[in-house]
């Protein structure tokens, strides 16, 4: 939106559970989290909803399972249990019948301890964008959790949200580069290496052919320049030129070649 992060904004970390305290007091001028925190400001009349990550990026990657690699060496059985359990947690989640008995499950004090108003509204998809006035601010947003997979017009049959794509690693990879983030200042010619250690689909889809899951026909996809908020469209074979066609990054003279 113009803003350049590394100078016009003051980043820092906070847990969530402190985030509507900090915001009632002034502290901070705004948040990014992910549910509930979101909606504890907006039932609190504390805030409201600038923008929904699915604003942002529709279909974008959400939490991780990660472990090391010498742990998947040492507990293969249990490397593939524990996937094969979080596929069919998933599953469940997806399910619309079961949404309200998950919102109860996660409000106990034993996992996020807040009320089951603030999270029921990410996993219905009536999602409140702000309480501050008398407008009507309830959205219908269906797609705004998919666990394991739900037909939009950005996820089509074999594609799971839940697949470790290879497409988003390159993603994550141009925008960790184009912020210095990381020692690589220029796309690296050993992407796939890296990736392949980071993103490891072996499991996932052994054990996803053992449950009777389809498997996407590639690990890579392109996502449409409709699935992004400043609408340009990402193709994973073309990181480089991807990364060029920003003039706001963390060194807005260089132009990124392959190193």
């Amino acid at each position: 939106m113009g803003l350049d992060p590394d100078t016009e904004v003051k980043l820092t970390e906070i847990p969530p559970q402190q985030l509507i305290f900090k915001l009632q007091a002034g502290n901070i001028s705004g948040y990014c989290v992910g549910e509930p925190w979101i909606q504890d400001a907006v039932l609190k009349k504390a805030g409201f909803v600038a923008s929904a990550s699915r604003d942002i990026w529709r279909g974008h990657p959400g939490k991780v399972l990660a472990t090391m690699q010498a742990w998947i060496e040492d507990n293969p059985t249990t490397a593939r249990a524990l996937v094969a359990a979080l596929i069919e947690a998933c599953q469940y989640c997806d399910r619309a019948e079961n949404r309200a008995e998950i919102a109860q499950i996660l409000s106990q004090s034993q996992y996020l301890n807040i009320t089951p108003d603030a999270i029921a509204p990410a996993l219905s998809g009536k999602y409140p964008y702000s309480q501050l006035d008398e407008n009507n601010n309830l959205v219908s947003i269906p797609d705004f959790e998919i666990f394991h997979f739900q037909e939009t017009d950005y996820l089509k049959k074999p594609d799971t949200a839940n697949y470790p794509w290879r497409s988003h690693a390159v993603w994550l990879l141009t925008q960790m580069i184009r912020w210095n983030q990381i020692e690589q200042k220029e796309y690296p010619k050993d992407a796939d290496e890296i990736l392949n250690k980071i993103y490891p689909v072996e499991i996932y889809e052994e054990v996803a052919k053992a449950l009777k899951i389809e498997l996407p026909k590639d690990k890579m996809k392109k996502e449409a320049a409709t699935a992004f908020i400043d609408k340009r469209e990402f193709d994973p074979s073309q990181p480089i030129a991807y990364l060029n066609q920003f003039e706001l990054r963390a060194s807005k003279a260089q132009l990124f070649a392959l190193r």
